[in-house]
């Protein structure tokens, strides 16, 4: 494990400079960190350990008299001029990951939550009901700034164990912290102030502990087991519910195939709202509601809005700080909207209506695409008929007695800039894309970071019957009609000279139909 780096303050440097002070007739009051242990848990408990674990690299600034390892270089200056403010110095050196940075508990602290990656694993391969796992650490701190403007470690989460607020001398051991199979960690994290969920991983990146969450209570860091679905808690409490009764449920369970229990639901418009009134060729809009939501029970069994669709806004992620702009989303003269549900899974479709239930905007569609783990949209057209989707279905035929996690695209042959996507998981044949009519191609990516992305197709080779004579590796474009269904897609054209197959498609995916 690279060290972290420190800087430490000669004796005699020190000596020199707290004289020179002296003389310059400026006293100086030393206040020490703040010392308050967070609330933990009865579970947890603590164990001396040798002081093994290095610090997080902390910025220069005044000293503070905490461990001497988290003691900064001081400039050799002499007293600043009472008028004089000093810039604040960063919290955490430039290796450092951020995941969220400012106020983020409420306290009117800068705090900072901030991994540093794993030299050791790539990605996590964690499977539900992890979900959202998608970052290996070799270690996660949480970092504030004390009164004094300096840097203090409220959690360091290390292999070596946890610990708390500066004392890297005594570890903390709790069900789930690393052991001896731990070589990184894998963290998921809903929002900036969200508590930071852990699980230890080894080095193929598979769990090697059901793992904790780490929150801010009671005015310190605590750490608790995570609980995942599925599994026994030891001390059960009856979920509480993802909505209230206010809300009607449209669809409920699990509905992206993710292992978490989700609800989307909606609410009447706060006031009344004419028959709807739409051009021809938009179909299946028979409600008017005012708000519309998608609900997930998180890790911690807590509701997470995934998405809200209100007059006023469009969220995400339950971050009402950045609201989403869409193309025919809702403007100013917004009352409600005209929803049509093509599944419980979505697409959903939204045609924004003013008070005497025309449309005011063009409409957008909204679906949950594995391939981003969140919701993309898209406009309607308005007076355009929505088209029926065709599927695409198939196998991929690799060259081994299995195959690697690949990603699998539909790629429009006549606008490559559009396509599908589909992510299959390790030793999954079968594939099927739900896709709007038209002409595509087929190719499958190896889906490994970091690795040379090899790719395989659906071409002439295939079709030949990938014998020693067959030579022509041209892409097949597959035409689908509007309910249409294309199955037996061999994508099995591994084979061909580098170049033939198109690179890897960047950009965001359509969603799925």
């Amino acid at each position: 494990m690279a060290p972290f780096r420190s800087h430490r303050v000669a004796k005699a440097g020190l000596t020199a400079l707290l004289g020179a002070v002296l003389l310059s007739g400026c006293a100086i009051t030393a206040r020490p960190a703040p010392t308050a242990q967070p609330t933990i848990q009865p579970t947890v408990q603590a164990t001396n350990l040798p002081a093994t674990v290095a610090p997080p690299t902390i910025a220069p600034g005044t000293a503070v008299p905490a461990t001497p390892t988290l003691l900064p270089t001081l400039p050799l200056a002499t007293a600043i001029p009472p008028t004089t403010r000093p810039a604040l110095a960063p919290l955490l050196g430039p290796e450092w990951r951020v995941l969220g940075q400012g106020d983020l508990y409420g306290t009117g602290v800068e705090t900072v939550v901030a991994y540093l990656p794993s030299s050791v694993v790539a990605t996590p391969r964690l499977q539900p009901p992890y979900v959202g796992y998608g970052v290996a650490a070799e270690q996660i701190v949480v970092v504030q700034r004390n009164p004094q403007g300096q840097p203090w470690v409220r959690l360091q989460i290390s292999l070596n164990g946890l610990f708390f607020n500066g004392d890297n001398r005594t570890a903390t051991t709790f069900p789930g912290v690393p052991d001896s199979r731990t070589s990184a960690f894998a963290i998921a994290m809903e929002h900036q102030s969200a508590p930071v969920r852990v699980v230890p991983i080894d080095r193929q990146g598979n769990a090697v502990a059901q793992g904790f969450a780490a929150r801010w209570a009671n005015g310190g860091m605590v750490v608790e087991t995570l609980i995942l679905p599925g599994q026994p808690n030891p001390n059960p409490i009856p979920p509480e519910p993802l909505l209230g009764p206010e809300w009607t449920i449209v669809a409920q369970g699990d509905l992206f195939g993710l292992g978490a229990e989700t609800v989307v639901a909606t609410r009447p418009a706060g006031m009344p709202v004419g028959p709807i009134q739409l051009l021809p060729g938009y179909d299946g809009f028979t409600q008017v509601v005012g708000q519309f939501v998608v609900v997930q029970r998180n890790a911690q069994g807590k509701p997470w809005v995934r998405l809200l669709v209100a007059p006023g806004t469009i969220q995400l992620n339950g971050d009402d700080r950045n609201p989403v702009v869409v193309p025919g989303g809702p403007n100013a003269r917004t009352f409600a909207f005209a929803l049509a549900v093509d599944g419980a899974g979505g697409p959903y479709r939204f045609v924004p209506l003013g008070a005497d239930g025309r449309p005011v905007e063009a409409g957008f569609a909204t679906s949950y695409t594995a391939a981003t783990g969140g919701f993309t949209f898209s406009p309607l057209l308005i007076g355009q008929p929505v088209p029926q989707p065709g599927t695409l279905s198939g196998r991929v035929g690799y060259p081994s007695s299995g195959n690697p996690v690949l990603d699998v695209f539909a790629i429009d042959a006549d606008d490559p800039s559009r396509f599908y996507v589909q992510q299959l998981t390790m030793n999954q044949p079968f594939w099927s894309l739900r896709v709007a009519p038209g002409r595509y191609y087929l190719v499958a990516y190896t889906a490994e970071p970091g690795t040379f992305t090899i790719a395989g197709a659906y071409t002439e080779y295939v079709r030949c019957g990938m014998l020693a004579g067959c030579q022509d590796h041209s892409l097949i474009a597959v035409t689908v009609g509007e309910n249409q269904s294309v199955p037996d897609i061999n994508i099995g054209d591994w084979y061909a000279p580098e170049g033939s197959f198109p690179a890897r498609p960047q950009g965001t995916p359509q969603p799925p139909l």
